[in-house]
């Protein structure tokens, strides 16, 4: 599974192994030294870096998490190159209970 961000953000699951020296709670920084493949019924955490961009939100406008498995950027963001995918079978997301999950979002009130 491949999760992106309007930037451009990717993350292979297999490559979630995360730097612990160099990881904070709010910055998350992948080691990218090594390849985790699931098996299949695997459920693991995986923490996702998205690039930071200032955007201005009004009253009653709403943010939208996309995650999905192909390209959804398409062409409104140029710069995004297109993702051969690699998986196979279903993907399945768990959220909620005892697999806590959350976006974290940094606000700046004025």
């Amino acid at each position: 599974m491949c999760i992106s961000g309007q930037n451009d953000d990717r993350l292979r699951v297999s490559a979630r192994h995360l730097d612990e020296e160099q990881s904070t709670d709010v910055i998350p920084v992948h080691s990218f030294d090594r390849v985790e493949k699931l098996t299949t019924g695997e459920i693991v955490p995986a923490d996702i870096v998205m690039m930071p961009m200032g955007m201005v939100f009004y009253p009653g406008e709403q943010l939208r998490l996309v995650i999905s498995s192909k390209n959804e950027s398409g062409v409104i963001v140029p710069w995004s190159l297109p993702y051969q995918a690699q998986n196979r079978g279903q993907q399945v997301i768990h959220t909620g209970g005892k697999y806590v999950s959350y976006l974290q979002v940094p606000v700046k009130l004025g």
